[in-house]
């Protein structure tokens, strides 16, 4: 029996490249992330850092004029919110890239902590801090569900788990649910970050509505704010942009070992019995006559049978359907039974 060399295995079966390329694709998503940051951050310099001790309320607060003070008290009042102004932690050893540069809500202690003295961004806040629909608990979950898919662990954990099933070796065969994660894993990273970016414009929105009669105008709003919220987005972006390429990676190292296995099978003999190698048992199965030789052989008949030997009797019908029946079972067997008799 010929010994013959396996073909070179599929990339699905190796983890070595799989696991490379999910950490290629996750280090291009941190870095576009890490990108969006920086971006975020030199969108609002032009706002002066807080001065004052952590906790200062917002009337004391001298990076705002009385009149921003009073217009900031109405909207929020105006909207509802009942969270505490006050001057968050100057911290000037941070990066310019640390996301507690700016200023925030935190709705865990019912405070919006202010980081600059820049109106816009506190009506963005305050947009974070007024409630859903008249509802506080209604915000709170919103909110909770939004924080946890976009930036929480609960993202990054589903996100890490769509990764690792499109490299994986059998992410992307059969059908169900893995599959289709697979063929569909960029546009469900996108998804986990759908929640977050409707909460930032749901803020943006609220704070360019109240500043028309609070504030600075819309357009003041939105001259800072906008550029903000499309920070956010190219944060969401760095992960897809990442998922998607280690998608054509992995379809690509698949698509050139198929490659090398069919080139791998080309000019091997396919081994099959003897009946299915002659053109007359090919012609027996597609059901079409057998062809006759063209010359007879000495002791023969012009029909190319034997002189005095008799003709088989074909088979009866219940032979010849056992012998369909096998064959449907083993193609590769072939017919071996004539016409049933009549």
């Amino acid at each position: 029996m010929n010994m013959e060399e396996d073909p070179a295995p599929e990339f699905g079966q190796s983890s070595i490249p799989g696991v490379a390329t999910m950490i290629a694709s996750l280090m291009a998503g941190n870095r576009l992330r890490n990108l969006a940051r920086d971006a975020k951050a030199s969108a609002m310099t032009g706002a002066p850092r807080i001065l004052a001790t952590a906790g200062t309320p917002l009337k004391d607060l001298a990076e705002f004029t009385r009149q921003e003070i009073d217009d900031l008290t109405a909207f929020a009042a105006r909207r509802g919110v009942t969270a505490d102004m006050v001057a968050g932690q100057a911290r000037f050893d941070l990066p310019s890239t640390d996301r507690r540069s700016g200023s925030s809500f935190n709705q865990a202690e019912n405070q919006i902590r202010i980081r600059r003295g820049s109106v816009p961004e506190v009506m963005h806040e305050i947009g974070h801090a007024s409630p859903i629909a008249g509802s506080e608990s209604l915000r709170r979950s919103w909110q909770g569900i939004a924080s946890q898919l976009g930036s929480g662990p609960i993202g990054k954990v589903i996100r890490a788990l769509l990764i690792a099933n499109v490299v994986s070796p059998d992410g992307a065969e059969g059908t169900g649910a893995r599959p289709f994660a697979a063929a569909h894993a960029p546009g469900l990273v996108a998804a986990t970050y759908v929640p977050e970016l409707i909460e930032e414009a749901r803020a943006t929105a609220t704070a360019m509505a109240g500043a028309r009669k609070f504030g600075p105008g819309a357009m003041a709003v939105a001259r800072e704010m906008l550029p903000a919220f499309g920070t956010y987005a190219a944060h969401a972006a760095g992960p897809v942009i990442g998922t998607l390429l280690a998608q054509k990676i992995v379809q690509a190292l698949r698509n050139r070992d198929g490659e090398k296995r069919a080139a791998a099978m080309i000019g091997k003999e396919v081994q099959s019995p003897g009946i299915l190698r002659s053109s007359a048992s090919s012609a027996w199965r597609m059901g079409v006559n057998v062809p006759k030789p063209k010359t007879t052989t000495p002791g023969t008949s012009p029909e190319g049978k034997a002189r005095g030997v008799p003709t088989a009797k074909p088979p009866s019908k219940t032979a010849y359907f056992s012998d369909v029946i096998k064959s449907l079972n083993n193609p590769q067997r072939g017919f071996r039974q004539t016409k049933p008799l009549s």
